[in-house]
């Protein structure tokens, strides 16, 4: 799948504008990319964040920006084609799970 889409869909999915905390907001992705494409959007979506939370950092580092930032670099180490901002709302949704 397209890493533009998959990013912006993540950026979506976990910050839908209503809301101002993290989430994984199933019908902002599905009324976004339709009933067709938006399953495999949010399979896609569910298999990167699951990949994001594999991440030790929040047993290994202190500090919320510090645990953030390692899970971050594992995650955009074996994913570098996911954005910076994507990469971004899944350690805001990482970190808002463990403070």
């Amino acid at each position: 799948m397209d890493p533009d889409l998959l990013s912006a869909a993540l950026v979506a999915w976990i910050w839908p504008p209503a809301k101002s905390y993290p989430s994984q907001d199933d019908d902002a992705v599905l009324a976004r990319y339709g009933p067709t494409v938006g399953p495999a959007v949010l399979s896609e979506l569910r298999a990167l964040t699951n990949d994001f939370f594999r991440s030790n950092a929040v047993r290994e580092v202190r500090g919320l920006r510090a645990i953030g930032d390692r899970a971050a670099a594992e995650f955009s180490a074996r994913h570098p084609e996911i954005s910076g901002e994507a990469v971004a709302a899944l350690a805001a949704s990482y970190t808002y799970a463990y403070k």
